[in-house]
């Protein structure tokens, strides 16, 4: 990280030289409390082992700060998020309370234009493609994240370098390498940063919304992938599209039986090919609504769900590492097979500056699931309140009721 702040303050003052300067600054806050309802499950009995916090409160305070010179840009955006927050437990009878500030920087580039069809990016960045909202399979630097439809989500940028080439109006290319860690953790169990390379062609059709992509690249976790991702409008407001990449030697942890006990072990894939997809249909006119298909092949199927729940509650020399290995299994999700539906709805009822929200995600395995609804109203120029609430359901130990039973999330939003 520090590597990255250093090159960025060098060449500030270097391109500061040059003419037509401006600088553009903005702030926004969310001050929200979350009360949740763990859910008894066989991994988390009584809350003594997860430790689910029953109520939260958060301040979580966010700027931008942008410098516009000739044919560059700088941007860094600085966090800073104080919390605190309350678990209890069963059997233990704990009543704990935990109060931290973490000071982060989510996004930290520059960008220059070598010529008026390339540029280069370079530094802490999010860099998103595709045309499905539950998740982007071909996109190998950012991976699903439970959280990451709230409001209040916000992505932590990876450092990248990335060379954007439009050769056509109508074609584009893009490579990108990740040569060193944000310095988050990594996303599977007991793995360490290893460098990412991928590179994508896409290509769309002029005065339509219809496009095509091809990925490619080294990722942190397989020998090598492939990817591609579409969208085509038959009519004006509905579209189907899909996003799908191919890993060979995926690294995932999955239940084997050692002895008597299981363990969650990396599985052996052998030049074995596995293939993580979404499909969807989109419908947009006076509200957005979105239907889609996810097919995970690496995913567990009933039995193997067992054994890792198993794995995860049985008293052996293996617990501590299968609760981990369980938790951060190097599966975007865990199963095979999910159906997601969402609904997006701007002033419903007449109701000026409201947005509604309803998400619904299955899993085909054992039915088990979550509904969310949302809404954020505009009651300011500068101040909006939101809210959240998430219900899970499903049977007790099902994939949706490991967690929580519900979530609920009320909070303002400031904007200067």
């Amino acid at each position: 990280m520090c590597k990255w702040l250093l090159v960025l303050s060098l060449l500030l003052p270097l391109s500061a030289l040059a003419q037509n300067v401006e600088f553009g600054f903005s702030y926004e806050a969310y001050l929200f409390g979350e009360q949740r309802d763990y859910a008894d499950s066989i991994i988390n009995i009584g809350n003594e082992v997860l430790n689910i916090p029953e109520t939260s409160v958060f301040l979580d305070q966010r700027a931008e700060f942008k410098w516009l010179i000739n044919d560059a840009k700088i941007i860094f955006r600085p966090r800073l998020v104080s919390y605190q927050q309350n678990y209890k437990t069963e059997t233990t009878l704990k009543n704990e309370s935990k109060n931290d500030t973490d000071l982060n920087l989510t996004d930290a580039f520059y960008e220059q234009y070598i010529t008026d069809r390339i540029f280069t990016t370079v530094g802490l960045q999010v860099y998103q493609w595709g045309p499905a909202e539950i998740l982007n399979p071909s996109n190998p630097f950012f991976h699903f994240n439970t959280d990451q439809r709230s409001l209040v989500y916000k992505e932590k940028g990876k450092a990248l370098l990335r060379l954007n080439w439009n050769a056509k109006s109508d074609y584009n290319f893009v490579f990108m390498v990740e040569p060193v860690s944000n310095n988050e953790a990594h996303w599977i169990a007991e793995e360490k940063f290893k460098p990412q390379f991928a590179g994508k062609f896409e290509t769309a059709w002029t005065g339509t919304r219809n496009f095509l992509g091809l990925a490619f690249g080294i990722p942190d976790n397989a020998d090598f992938f492939i990817g591609e991702y579409f969208q085509y409008e038959f009519t004006e407001g509905m579209s189907i599209y899909a996003d799908a990449k191919h890993s060979v030697n995926n690294l995932f942890y999955e239940p084997q039986t050692d002895g008597v006990f299981q363990r969650m072990l990396p599985s052996d894939q052998d030049g074995a090919m596995s293939t993580l997809a979404v499909a969807g249909f989109r419908y947009e006119d006076n509200f957005d609504a979105r239907l889609e298909y996810i097919y995970n092949s690496a995913g567990y199927d009933q039995k193997k769900f067992d054994c890792a729940l198993l794995a995860s509650s049985q008293l052996s020399p293996y617990l501590v590492d299968n609760i981990k290995r369980f938790q951060k299994s190097g599966l975007e999700l865990l199963s095979q097979n999910y159906v997601y539906f969402s609904l997006r709805k701007t002033d419903p009822f007449e109701i000026k500056d409201l947005s509604l929200f309803f998400r619904s995600l299955t899993s085909l395995m054992d039915n088990s699931g979550v509904e969310q609804f949302e809404f954020d109203k505009s009651v300011l120029d500068w101040m909006n309140v939101f809210g959240q609430y998430s219900a899970f359901r499903g049977e007790q130990d099902s994939e949706f009721k490991l967690l929580d039973d519900w979530k609920a999330t009320v909070g303002l939003k400031v904007i200067y």
